[in-house]
């Protein structure tokens, strides 16, 4: 579900009307090479304030409307290993197998390239920028955690 811009700037702002966002979720989804259909947000977001508000979450949801994976990143890798096991688990209902849900608390790593990141996070504008060194220094503890962030990126 595309639900809002992730990281607004002054040349790929926050979404205003539907259509804009629409536009922008087109360019993103040609952008990525993303084939699948793809559900939109209501321009308030609804959904994504309902089901956390970072900005790149990935939710699987079954036919219960029971969240049974979630991630606070995006990652392609992980979200394919999480459907191939959901698969198995449908498969093993079908055949009768009697199966409950428990919780896993899961912790993997992935690519942190900084240049790379930010590189494309330029392209959306400086407020982008600063605003993501803003939200590392909120959840990181202060503007030490940015200082070298700032000094690199903000120029």
């Amino acid at each position: 579900m595309y639900t809002r811009e992730g990281h607004p700037g002054e040349t790929w702002p926050h979404h205003v009307t539907m259509d804009q966002k629409v536009q922008h979720a087109r360019r993103m989804a040609k952008q990525s090479d993303i084939r699948r259909p793809m559900l939109m947000d209501d321009i308030d977001g609804p959904l994504h304030s309902a089901y956390g508000k970072l900005p790149n979450m990935s939710f699987i949801v079954d036919t219960a409307g029971i969240i049974v994976y979630k991630a606070d990143w995006t990652d392609a890798h992980n979200l394919e290993v999480s459907a191939d096991h959901i698969l198995h688990e449908v498969s093993q209902l079908r055949s009768g197998t009697p199966m409950s849900h428990f919780q896993v608390e899961w912790l993997p790593k992935r690519p942190n390239d900084k240049d790379l990141f930010f590189s494309a996070l330029a392209k959306n504008g400086p407020k982008a920028v600063r605003e993501f060194i803003e939200g590392i220094e909120h959840t990181s503890g202060g503007p030490a955690a940015g200082k070298q962030l700032r000094s690199r990126y903000l120029r």
